[in-house]
């Protein structure tokens, strides 16, 4: 449990959780899984499914032009850049900021390549950086990569998202992205922005129906963001 969820809680719960032990003899407030667990019956992660999309790969040279993240009731949060923020060149501050508070709703975000050393993640965080926006810091959030299970629990030629869930039967990418696309995008355009969102909720669809087939093959992944 991290120091702002921590200061969002009353005196009395800080109290208990500081006095009382789990299992492993740490206190709740150090083990707070572990209250979940033992004292909650096991409360369940509040799980969405994440992706974004940008203008390009490297975050000193692109913008976000949207993210989405679908939760298990079927609900997407997110949107993307309006042309007035293009226009104005706002770009993605306020979206990130958007996201950020989207974040922090669950605790648990699970997406296709998006951890460090990959893209939608270390994309986003430097984006945040840049415009001087609180990012989640490590152990405050969970996360979890499709990426490795399909790479390492399947026999694919190729491990992206649309080869795996091609090869499952699992629909995606109904409205591709090409070159004309971010052109439009970079200058605005609503019809293509909003083409550029309705790519975005496919994929976070398919990202959920992939974790769906694939999640009793690989182990629970508490990885930080």
């Amino acid at each position: 449990m991290n120091a702002k969820q921590i200061a969002s809680l009353p005196k009395s719960d800080i109290v208990w959780l500081a006095s009382h032990r789990c299992s492993h003899g740490h206190t709740y407030l150090s083990h707070y899984e572990c209250y979940k667990k033992e004292v909650l019956g096991g409360q369940a992660d509040r799980i969405g499914f994440f992706d974004i999309e940008s203008s390009g790969l490297e975050a000193n040279f692109a913008i976000m032009f949207s993210y989405a993240i679908l939760d298990e009731q079927g609900e997407v949060h997110g949107r993307t850049v309006t042309q007035d923020e293009v226009k104005s060149g706002v770009w993605d501050y306020q979206l990130c900021k958007e996201l950020v508070d989207d974040f922090r709703k669950f605790d648990k975000i699970i997406g296709y390549y998006i951890k460090d050393r990959r893209f939608d993640l270390p994309f986003v965080r430097s984006r945040c950086m840049h415009h001087g926006i609180d990012f989640p810091k490590y152990g405050e959030l969970k996360i979890q990569d499709l990426y490795d299970s399909v790479k390492n629990k399947m026999k694919l030629r190729r491990s992206g998202l649309v080869n795996a869930c091609e090869f499952l039967g699992i629909k995606s990418k109904g409205h591709p992205l090409d070159f004309n696309v971010w052109l439009k995008a970079w200058q605005g355009d609503p019809k293509t922005l909003n083409y550029i969102w309705t790519h975005n909720v496919e994929d976070v669809e398919s990202t959920r129906d992939l974790y769906n087939r694939v999640k009793d093959y690989t182990r629970k992944s508490n990885t930080s963001i």
